[in-house]
């Protein structure tokens, strides 16, 4: 359907001047993610770790002659405009009868994700650009061998020497969506579990502190009405 409605929009170029409001105001991410879904594609949707060299590094050199190559299939990728109007117009629609909406934003993302192809520096990464470390639960009483997440875990120190800027674009973006935000696994944004990769569970990690009060003093001057909710599994 997506496609049918790409075919229709290219022959027709009814909408061009909204479509291309959306792409520029949403190019901080957008960008990426258009091209990351449109290199799946290409690569029978194997992990980007797995493309060729020069698109798993982002060699600016490959990443234009590619984005000239597949233009049309990376512009595809864009109709995604067409859920945020939807969107807007449902959460509109919303708040005017006095309703908000509660959003949802997990704690981490996944490693095959455009986040962490486009972002790696902010995430603890090997020379081959794999997790060195994952998420996960230490041992409980519910499990004894505790829960192993997989998601590739944060680098804090250089998220903090860009002022956070991946988490306040996120946040940003979120809080256009909706009028609360849920943060899943609280925990983690103050300390969390850290697993070494090659472990099977999650028995062998350790905790690893967070610089929490920086951090959200750099959302809170971003967003002096933070609207969270803080959801928790202690």
């Amino acid at each position: 359907m997506l496609d049918h409605a790409y075919d229709s929009f290219s022959k027709k170029g009814t909408c061009r001047d909204r479509f291309d409001h959306f792409c520029l105001d949403n190019a901080s991410w957008l960008d990426n993610y258009s091209f990351f879904a449109a290199m799946k594609k290409r690569f029978d949707d194997r992990p980007w770790s797995e493309w060729p060299e020069e698109l798993r590094d982002r060699v600016p050199e490959t990443m234009a002659a590619v984005q000239s190559e597949c233009s049309a299939d990376i512009e595809r990728e864009n109709l995604t405009v067409l859920f945020f109007e939807q969107w807007k117009e449902i959460k509109d629609y919303c708040n005017s009868r006095g309703i908000q909406i509660v959003g949802d934003i997990p704690i981490y993302v996944s490693y095959d994700s455009a986040d962490v192809w486009a972002h790696r520096e902010i995430f603890k990464l090997d020379g081959e650009k794999r997790p060195i470390a994952v998420a996960g639960v230490p041992p409980d009483y519910f499990c004894s061998s505790g829960q192993l997440w997989g998601n590739p875990v944060y680098d804090w120190d250089a998220l903090r020497q860009t002022g956070y800027a991946w988490w306040v674009e996120r946040m940003g973006h979120s809080l256009r969506l909706c009028d609360l935000i849920r943060v899943d696994h609280f925990r983690g944004l103050v300390a969390y579990w850290e697993v070494p990769v090659h472990e099977k569970n999650a028995v062998h990690g350790c905790w690893v502190e967070v610089p929490t009060d920086d951090f959200f003093g750099r959302l809170s001057s971003s967003f002096p009405s933070l609207p969270l909710i803080a959801e928790t599994w202690e």
